[in-house]
């Protein structure tokens, strides 16, 4: 649905304000609801304008800009999760915010501290990689009669 523009809200208020009949009246007069009529005339008479207010989605970003890009600069091997605990955020707004700034993410989140060798060799893998993951029992079976019989 389309907002209506900000040039029928200014004279919605100005016709309201020379109108000597009700509100549903002006309302069916310029083919609008009463209620929309209503909330143009409360913005008006608090705010001064008949503009419409700007949208925003979601919650106001509890990250400071300036806080995080100092925190990066002071802390360039922290990782996300270490930047979150800091400023009281969670790792995926830490790393919305980095890349909204173009600032760098710690890279290799397998390696430990810097002058640490790796734990592994194939970090993030489990076992020897000769496990099948999610096979049926039904294929299971039949592949063990298959491989019983001569």
């Amino acid at each position: 649905m389309r907002q209506y523009s900000d040039d029928l809200r200014s004279k919605l208020i100005h016709a309201w304000q020379d109108w000597d009949g009700s509100q549903q009246e002006l309302a069916d007069w310029w083919g609008v609801s009463r209620s929309w009529l209503q909330k143009v005339i409360r913005r008006w008479r608090e705010t001064g304008q008949a503009a419409a207010a700007r949208y925003r989605h979601g919650p106001v970003s509890r990250v400071n800009p300036q806080r995080l890009t100092a925190l990066v600069e002071a802390h360039p091997e922290a990782t996300l999760v270490e930047l979150g605990r800091r400023l009281r955020v969670s790792a995926p707004t830490v790393c919305r915010w980095l890349q909204r700034l173009g600032l760098p993410r710690k890279k290799n989140h397998c390696m430990p501290a810097s002058r640490t060798p790796r734990a592994s060799r194939r970090c993030g893998q489990f076992g020897d990689g000769s496990a099948v993951v999610g096979m049926r029992k039904s294929l299971s079976l039949s592949m063990k009669a298959a491989s019983t019989s001569p």
